[in-house]
């Protein structure tokens, strides 16, 4: 997968930022035919895509070197610990 980031000024008194190249990331993404594949829509993509193109968040994850679902599963992680605990205060109450 490739994770390109550069850092881009688009005026001069703008502080530089990282931008991930989703152009880079979608031609590596490969598509296998397989029974599955027929059920899947990937209408919208394109849009989510672009979507996502431009939101930091998403490009500060990509420009680490993390793969998005990775990363997901981490913050899920934490809130689930979160949730636990905060169930655990409450039982002490």
């Amino acid at each position: 997968m490739a994770y390109v980031a550069a850092n881009n000024v688009s005026h001069q008194t703008e502080t530089p930022k990282n931008v991930f190249d989703f152009g880079a990331f979608v031609r590596d993404l490969i598509v296998e035919d397989d029974a599955s594949s027929d059920d899947t829509s990937l209408e919208g993509l394109q849009q989510e895509l672009e979507e996502c193109k431009n939101d930091d968040v998403v490009a500060s994850i990509l420009s680490k070197g993390l793969k998005l679902r990775e990363y997901t599963k981490g913050v899920e992680n934490n809130l689930r610990q979160v949730e636990l605990d905060s169930i655990q205060v409450c039982d002490n109450l």
